[in-house]
């Protein structure tokens, strides 16, 4: 899906509704959010689920950190050095592959960008300004807040049960939790005093914190549901919206019964119009779309 064609077009009318639509030449800098919240808040699951269906680019800086340490770059070598004799990678290295990775995927037309887990601490937010700073547009801090723990414990302890890390165990919470709310929580209302903060209740149902994040973010179709999303992209993709409106246009209403008076009388749609009316119409919109998908 990263190239497709409905997934790019999507991406580019979404970029339109959030006011994106300068050129490059007019806007440089790359839109920023970063996500925090305590491990087991979502925050992986969540920039998942926007990267599918909303455009964003999902990066996280451990995993750019793992992904550098296979590559067999000099980077590679100071990073292991650092790690084998237990100290911390310079935050300067991680933002330079996180700075890096913005500006190979801006290459490809990407605007937006969800940075997971950072930054983490004081040091990383000093490194971000002395090696992005202005380069970047920081749009705000999504924040996967979870008053409850327990929560968290009894999400990692499960998830543990596949993932295969060493740290998903309750131990290794119990420490991590006592990080976050040291070094990464006072990050976190250091951005609040500033206005920057998108809280969202981590505690609810994946399905209730996607909804949440589209609404606070701005994002069309805000109150379907990933698989409900997925529903439309399938959809629209047999039907070659992008390439025919029209004619994809009436088969849609075929589709489902609905008058394209509802419309205005339009001889064509764009995605989101009729996503928009497939979400203000569910129940009877989508038993329908589900059958046809």
């Amino acid at each position: 899906w990263q190239g497709h064609p409905v997934r790019q077009h999507i991406a580019r009318i979404q970029c339109n509704n959030m006011g994106c639509t300068q050129s490059r030449r007019d806007q440089p800098r790359p839109i920023v959010y970063f996500v925090l919240g305590g491990p087991g808040a979502g925050k992986g699951t969540q920039c998942t689920m926007l990267k599918e269906h909303h455009g964003f680019v999902h990066l996280s800086a451990g995993d750019l950190l793992r992904a550098e340490r296979k590559s067999g770059s000099a980077n590679a070598e100071l990073i292991n050095s650092y790690i084998k004799e237990g100290k911390i990678v310079p935050v300067k290295i991680t933002v330079g592959l996180i700075k890096k990775a913005m500006e190979d995927a801006q290459k490809k037309g990407k605007e937006r960008f969800l940075i997971d887990g950072f930054p983490r601490n004081e040091d990383n937010v000093q490194g971000w300004e002395e090696v992005v700073g202005n380069a970047a547009a920081v749009m705000g801090v999504l924040y996967f807040m979870c008053e409850d723990d327990n929560i968290l414990v009894e999400r990692i302890v499960e998830r543990g049960k596949t993932s295969g890390r060493v740290d998903d165990n309750k131990e290794a919470i119990t420490k991590r939790l006592k990080t976050y709310y040291d070094s990464t929580k006072p990050i976190i209302d250091m951005y609040e005093k500033k206005k920057m903060v998108l809280s969202l209740d981590a505690a609810k149902s994946k399905d209730q914190v996607y909804r949440a994040v589209k609404s606070k973010l701005g994002l069309q179709m805000a109150d379907l549901t990933f698989e409900e999303e997925a529903t439309l992209v399938k959809i629209w993709g047999k039907l070659n919206l992008k390439i025919n409106e029209k004619a994809a246009t009436r088969a849609l209403c075929n589709l489902t019964g609905v008058s394209p008076t509802v419309f205005e009388g339009a001889s064509s749609v764009s995605f989101y119009t009729f996503g928009n009316y497939a979400q203000a119409h569910k129940e009877n919109i989508f038993k329908q779309l589900e059958h046809a998908a």
